[in-house]
């Protein structure tokens, strides 16, 4: 599921870039920065998972940016770059003359709030099969320890009152049947 997820961000990011770099052919090519300021703010402000859009020249000096106010917040790690060349319509259907990049910041939150879900269950999970397995080991070491520990105490006690006649039996070859054993050799 984490897997889908990381992909479908991925697609969409990609998607987007691509968008938003046939978006600004016009603009950058009629040198029209605030056109581009205006069409950057909207794409940063238009999808919730979009955490910044900036648009760089083929040297890399940035000709415009907008960051979505409402996910600034996010921190670094949260955030996948994604982007795409701006190519002037070229002759032939082919990409004409690079015209720039533009550079968009998609949030990742909803991965990480999925790890962070699975791994909660994954703890929730194991602590109630650890306890699960504790009950029944504790289940399984009560009989197999207190019951014999109970019967030769009983014996013993009444070894003690000095009953001499009543055999000492438990049905057990384990460390309890050879005390048991001894303990009726003493009798």
């Amino acid at each position: 599921e984490q897997h889908s997820i990381a992909e479908q961000i991925d697609a969409r990011g990609e998607s987007l870039a691509s968008v938003g770099a046939a978006g600004c052919v016009e603009y950058v090519l009629g040198s029209d920065y605030p056109m581009l300021q205006t069409f950057v703010e909207n794409v940063a402000r238009g999808r919730t998972d979009i955490v910044f859009a900036k648009v760089r020249r083929p040297d890399g000096a940035l000709l415009c940016e907008a960051v979505n106010k409402t996910r600034e917040r996010v921190g670094s790690s949260a955030v996948k770059q994604y982007t795409a060349p701006i190519h002037a319509p070229g002759e032939d259907e082919g990409p004409g003359k690079l015209l720039g990049t533009i550079v968009l910041g998609i949030s990742t939150e909803s991965l990480d709030e999925l790890e962070a879900r699975r791994t909660q269950e994954l703890i929730v999970s194991s602590s109630a099969s650890f306890l699960l397995i504790a009950g029944i080991l504790a289940f399984l070491l009560r009989n197999s320890l207190s019951r014999p520990i109970s019967q030769l105490d009983e014996h013993a006690l009444r070894l003690g009152r000095g009953d001499l006649d009543t055999p000492i039996v438990l049905e057990s070859s384990d460390e309890f049947g050879r005390l048991a054993w001894t303990l009726d050799e003493m009798r």
